[in-house]
């Protein structure tokens, strides 16, 4: 298992473009809360020990995300239909979109952590911002490294 500390601006090195997502507040626990992320971009450039053999950017088919000391945690989601090929439409014509926030009491100010991706549930597309004020790391597996340019091939 490879744990990386991504606190602060290294969290910006990791892409959400392709992820899917699994984060709730459930996870919450004695202020840490993790969140289960696949098909993440990860950039070679934080751990080219672990990730030495990739020339390019990898992508991380399954990790965990660990916030440590969370403050805030607020998600927004566009709600797909079960094909998950469109939105979920009112009859106004308008996107269902749901959005929740928690907010649990810290002194001080903390880093705000803003990423998206498809949320497991409730299904959609989503955006998540969280605060934490302690470190954020990332934990996976050497075999859920894929090379960029072979992920794209086989999509």
């Amino acid at each position: 298992m490879n744990i990386i500390y991504i606190t602060g601006e290294k969290f910006n090195s990791i892409g959400f473009g392709e992820a899917k997502i699994d984060c709730s507040p459930s996870r919450h626990v004695d202020g840490t809360l993790t969140v289960q992320v696949s098909n993440i971009d990860f950039s070679a450039s934080l751990a080219q020990d672990i990730v030495s053999s990739y020339e390019d950017d990898v992508i991380i088919t399954n990790a965990t995300l660990t916030f440590e000391e969370v403050s805030r945690i607020k998600v927004k989601v566009a709600l797909y239909e079960e094909d998950g090929r469109s939105f979920l439409v009112q009859q106004s014509g308008e996107i269902l979109r749901l959005k929740k926030e928690w907010i649990f009491p810290y002194e001080n100010e903390g880093y705000t952590y803003n990423f998206g991706g498809v949320l497991d549930w409730p299904y959609g597309h989503c955006s998540i911002v969280i605060t934490a004020h302690g470190n954020v790391l990332i934990q996976f597996n050497q075999e859920d490294c894929i090379n960029l340019r072979e992920f794209n091939l086989r999509k």
